[in-house]
Formats: structure tokens, sequence, C-alpha cells
């Protein structure tokens, strides 16, 4: 994501379309919020936000940047997720790539 000055964003993960988020990662331009955990984050003029986000059954795994920063959250998670919202806000933001990947169990449930 390319933000503007001055912009923020907010993504969003659904369950389904129009619920409530189960997830919500935001950046104000200072501070990246994932759940209830929040971390000072300086992008330098231009840079972009780079999130890689890994969704598990009761583990979310961000990281930033490359590793800049990395935050992990640990609950329970919906089986599937179908809506990802992005919710700029204060200026224009540029998604420049969007990739998602469904992986199967490494384990199988034995009630699914």
């Amino acid at each position: 994501l390319r933000l503007a000055p001055g912009a923020s964003v907010a993504l969003y993960l659904r369950a389904s379309n129009h619920s409530d988020p189960f997830l919500a990662i935001t950046y104000d331009g200072t501070t990246l919020t994932m759940g209830e955990t929040a971390t000072p984050l300086a992008l330098a003029a231009g840079e972009a936000l780079r999130l890689r986000l890994f969704v598990d059954r009761s583990v979310s795994e961000l990281y930033v940047n490359d590793g800049v920063v990395a935050i992990t959250l640990v609950q329970p998670m919906p089986s599937k997720l179908i809506d990802v919202e992005i919710d700029p806000q204060g200026g224009s933001v540029e998604l420049l790539t969007f990739t998602a990947w469904e992986l199967s169990d490494a384990i199988p449930t034995p009630w699914a």
C-alpha cells in the first residue's frame, strides 16, 4: 500500500459479507495496530506499507516491510475468510499488489 501524506488505512477481515470484522489492522502514519497490539511505525517518504498476513485457525501473524514489525495474535478464527476490505481515510491509499492463497489443512480435523 502507498499512502498519501496524512492518509491512514484500515484493513478488515470478515467471515461473511457485511459482518463485523474478526480482525482489523490499522495504520495512521505513526502507529500500526492489529487487534489490541499497537506499535510505532514510521515510513520514509514514498515508502510503501507492505503487509504479509498469515491467518490460521487460532493464530494470525503480521509481518510488515520484510519483518521491520511482526505481530502475533492468538484468538479463534472463523473457518472461512470471504471478505477483505481496505478502508482509506484522510487521503488516498494506492493498492500496489494483493495476493491471497488458501492453504489446505496440514492436520485434518476429525469434525470437519
